[in-house]
Formats: structure tokens, C-alpha cells, sequence
């Protein structure tokens, strides 16, 4: 599960906070809420989505690369031209892709 910073930088930085059903949001005291059917398709603005790692890959597009170790992850670009200037890392897959749909989508 990524952080509630890593979560709050995401959804500062434009990732989609619509809930959708079997996903969490973390409130304002930083606990996690599962989305079941009854909250599905309800934005709070005070809460911020915990994405999967399917859905981070989903929005980072096509062609990115994960490599997993035992304790540290690296995400990039599957493009010779910028794979090492867009390399992230993390403790684990999701937050890498993470950090990577950060780098991508930077202002």
C-alpha cells in the first residue's frame, strides 16, 4: 500500500480521485477507507485515493518497465532516450510507478 504522502503528492499532482469499487482513500486522520459498492463513483474532497499498481501502470501508458528486487523497485520508460533520466525507485513496484507518474506528468 503507497503512503498517504505518496498518495497526497499523486492527487496534488492530478491523478484521478474517483472512487471506485474494491479501492481505498485515505481521510483526514490518514486511516485507509475501502470503496465499497454504496461509496463507488463519490469524490470527498478532503480524502485522497491509494491507487493500485495496475492503475498507476494504466496511466504512466504503454512501454514503461518495472524491475523488482527484494527490497528496492525501479520504474522507466521503455525508451533508450530517456529510460535513465526517467528512472524511479521504490521499496516496492507500486511506489516506483508512482514516483515515475509523477516524473511523467510533472508540471
Amino acid at each position: 500500500m503507497l503512503s498517504y504522502k505518496l498518495c497526497k503528492e499523486l492527487k496534488d499532482a492530478g491523478f484521478k480521485q474517483t472512487a471506485v469499487y474494491e479501492t481505498y482513500f485515505y481521510n483526514e486522520k490518514e486511516d485507509l477507507v475501502f470503496i465499497d459498492k454504496n461509496l463507488e463513483g463519490l469524490t470527498w474532497k478532503n480524502y485522497v485515493r491509494c491507487p493500485t499498481l495496475e492503475e498507476l501502470m494504466d496511466a504512466c501508458g504503454d512501454g514503461i518497465l518495472i524491475e523488482y528486487h527484494k527490497d528496492i523497485s525501479f520504474a522507466w520508460e521503455n525508451s533508450q532516450a530517456v529510460a535513465d533520466k526517467n528512472r524511479q525507485f521504490g521499496k516496492t513496484p507500486s511506489e516506483s510507478v508512482a514516483k515515475l507518474w509523477l516524473k511523467l506528468n510533472k508540471k
